[in-house]
């Protein structure tokens, strides 16, 4: 099982994890994918068409997807949407070996398994989903002092220095991307709850 407020629906989501990469319905080998129920969304259409959308934009990456019809122990379980799992690889967060993937997520403090830390501007806290890390290891420390210093840059008095402003941190292309396609399919997790991801490379 996967998800967090999904899981508690009828249609349940999964994720798939094989002991070898493999290719499905044509996309690059990886060992990590996921089921999509979209349970909630009865037209099962807005994360295909978000992610259609971020195909097409400025976004460094996005999940590629594809319709399926979901046998499980020979009981029909409907349409689901199979998907790549947002990881760090070549093929998909790029970011190289040290890199950094993270995720916005209201539930970290609730997950055993999350290390997150929070910045001052955001309710929410961020949580490390790559690399593996451990509170207070050189990757955490780095990881949040980079967020923190951004978090802060955005909202100072010289944000829009050319040099030492938001620009240093941010990419306007991809975030204008982002908000765009996550208002154009009403996406409520997109204020900054859940599922929010970012990435950067280590310097």
């Amino acid at each position: 099982g996967r998800g967090h407020s999904s899981w508690e629906l009828d249609k349940k989501p999964y994720r798939l994890k094989f002991n070898d990469k493999v290719s499905l319905l044509g996309e690059h080998k990886e060992r990590s994918w996921v089921l999509i129920a979209n349970y909630a969304d009865k037209s099962a259409l807005r994360n295909h068409t978000a992610l259609y959308l971020g195909k097409i934009s400025n976004l460094d990456y996005t999940p590629s997807s594809h319709f399926v019809d979901l046998f499980l122990n020979g009981r029909y379980d409907g349409t689901y949407e199979v998907s790549e799992k947002i990881k760090i690889s070549n093929h998909r967060v790029a970011v190289g070996d040290d890199g950094f993937l993270l995720e916005v997520d209201a539930r970290a403090p609730r997950e055993e398994d999350s290390t997150y830390f929070y910045v001052a501007h955001m309710t929410n806290p961020i949580n490390i989903e790559d690399p593996e890390v451990v509170n207070g290891d050189d990757n955490y420390n780095y990881a949040y002092s980079w967020v923190a210093t951004a978090d802060a840059v955005l909202y100072s008095e010289n944000f829009t220095d050319p040099t030492y402003g938001w620009r240093a941190y941010f990419d306007m292309d991809s975030f204008v991307d982002w908000y765009l396609i996550n208002e154009i399919t009403h996406n409520p997790d997109a204020t900054m709850l859940y599922s929010c991801y970012l990435h950067f490379k280590h310097d």
